[in-house]
């Protein structure tokens, strides 16, 4: 349908520029389509969608340009890396899920939602490519003969030819799913016509996806579109299993003793607003790295110093309440739950609510060039299980390395991991275990 290139403007903004071929551009019909979509297009705003900045349908050549968004595809990611861990698929359930919702918000179907279309970004997944979009209840303009998606990850309606909708989008969805999980389409048959066939007859092939992860996808690759889920649903059984199967396997032993209370502060303790007497013990040397820009590495343990130094002579704030122990230590990431990092680490100190008492180190992937971030770490909130901190860059690059502003930590049952979030990304978190 076109040629996708990668464009910068006067004030250095980088767009995805998506140029119409000749063939398509002397077709009324289509043009007439194309607006169109455009129009709807600009409709949606979606934080898992990439944001339409300019277009021209009546060019010679049309072309829509749309947010540049740095990152893996998922087709890439899988090809080079493998497949992701039930957890982190389910992960990218919630985000792509959401980025869907959105887009039916507008009464707007994709259309072609495949691997190759979402982009594992720094903030999480985004939907990318509404080049077919289209709009619901809007006449079909598309030549007739010509379907329109990709084939291993059309619907059903789609092989035969009817109108794709909303729930088009959350069968591709499952079919997407199921990739991330194993490697290859639900419907993988050697040629067009046996997918095509496969798609419309027979069962998916889910060989490999577990439990609440195989439940989700099954419910989305239903035949019938009206027995699909709605792509809000999804987002919210995706989110439930996440936790479940969190739970479930953080549970402790059933004969586990309870762990001991954390000491007491003594009968002039209570919990409101005191100062503490400042520090003077050093902190352990610490490194960390965090996920959220989409990063490739961490640490440089000897990189540490100067951040060791400059914390020596930090300032306590005002607090509220201690931070139980079993937040303090170095926890680490694993690369098969975190399609957008290879590894994540964060050292947390003891202290309260109101001291800085954690650092962090990231090597961050920025246009391609590596980064180098040293941060500090603020308590600013502890609310039931979920502790929540700004960051303070250190780095001689603060444009890049301010991008992380606040860092969300939630512990799980079995004390032996957390959840954890950047940015109040509060639909993409991942795991993190102690060391």
């Amino acid at each position: 349908m076109g040629q996708v290139f990668l464009a910068t403007d006067a004030g250095g903004e980088r767009a995805a520029v998506k140029v119409i071929r000749p063939e398509y551009a002397r077709d009324p019909g289509f043009r007439r389509r194309f607006a169109r979509e455009v129009a709807a297009a600009r409709r949606v705003s979606g934080a898992r969608t990439a944001r339409v900045i300019g277009a021209d349908t009546d060019a010679a050549e049309p072309w829509l340009a749309t947010e540049y968004v740095p990152g893996l595809s998922l087709q890439d990611r899988v090809t080079q890396r493998g497949t992701l861990e039930p957890a982190a698929v389910l992960t990218l359930a919630c985000g792509l899920a959401e980025g869907l919702a959105a887009i039916h918000t507008c009464r707007l179907a994709h259309r072609d939602v495949k691997p190759g279309n979402v982009i594992l970004a720094a903030d999480g997944p985004r939907i990318i490519d509404f080049g077919i979009a289209q709009a619901q209840g809007a006449s079909t303009l598309t030549t007739a003969g010509v379907v329109v998606g990709t084939y291993a990850y059309m619907a059903p309606e789609q092989v035969h030819g009817e109108a794709a909708g909303p729930e088009s989008d959350v069968f591709a969805l499952g079919a997407v799913l199921t990739f991330a999980a194993t490697g290859r389409s639900p419907f993988e048959a050697p040629s067009v016509l046996a997918i095509a066939r496969r798609i419309a007859d027979d069962e998916p092939r889910l060989d490999g996806v577990p439990g609440a992860l195989r439940r989700l996808i099954e419910q989305c690759l239903r035949k019938a579109p009206n027995e699909r889920p709605t792509a809000a649903e999804v987002l919210s059984r995706a989110r439930s299993a996440l936790a479940a199967a969190a739970s479930a396997v953080s549970a402790p032993p059933k004969n586990a003793s309870p762990a001991p209370a954390p000491p007491a502060k003594g009968p002039a303790y209570t919990p409101t607003v005191k100062a503490l007497p400042p520090r003077t013990g050093r902190p352990g040397r610490g490194s960390a790295r965090l996920k959220t820009w989409g990063v490739l590495a961490v640490l440089a343990v000897g990189a540490l110093g100067g951040v060791l130094e400059y914390l020596d002579h930090r300032t306590t704030g005002p607090h509220t309440a201690a931070l139980p122990k079993s937040y303090v230590g170095t926890w680490h990431g694993d690369p098969k739950n975190d399609p957008g990092a290879d590894q994540v680490t964060v050292r947390i100190e003891a202290g309260h609510v109101g001291d800085r008492i954690g650092t962090l180190n990231a090597v961050l992937d920025h246009d391609t060039d590596p980064v180098y971030c040293a941060f500090t770490l603020k308590a600013t909130s502890y609310v039931g299980d979920v502790v929540d901190f700004t960051t303070t860059s250190l780095s001689p690059s603060p444009a890049t390395c301010a991008s992380v502003t606040t860092l969300s930590l939630q512990l799980m049952p079995n004390q032996h991991q957390l959840l954890y979030s950047t940015n109040e990304q509060e639909t993409w978190p991942y795991f993190v275990n102690k060391e």
